[in-house]
């Protein structure tokens, strides 16, 4: 895992998280992205699990099995400073 050493623009859609990953795919997991300095540009992002966006998130905890996470480096914006 490489973490971000320059601050970071992104959205939900530059991340993709899969359930239970495999050659056929997995179950896209919907989950909410926030900075939680609140400013446009970040090292640091968080992912949350509401159980508003999936009844079977408890107590905002992913259920169990295996999981994907990928960031798609192209929805990805580099500030200039």
């Amino acid at each position: 895992m490489t973490a971000a050493t320059e601050p970071v623009s992104m959205t939900s859609s530059a991340i993709s998280l899969l359930l239970n990953p495999s050659d056929d795919g997995g179950t896209a997991m919907a989950f909410d992205l926030s900075d939680p300095g609140s400013a446009e540009y970040s090292t640091t992002w968080t992912l949350s699990f509401p159980s508003s966006l999936n009844s079977s998130y408890v107590g905002g905890s992913l259920p169990d099995g295996a999981y994907s996470l990928t960031v798609n480096g192209s929805e990805v914006s580099y500030t200039d400073g």
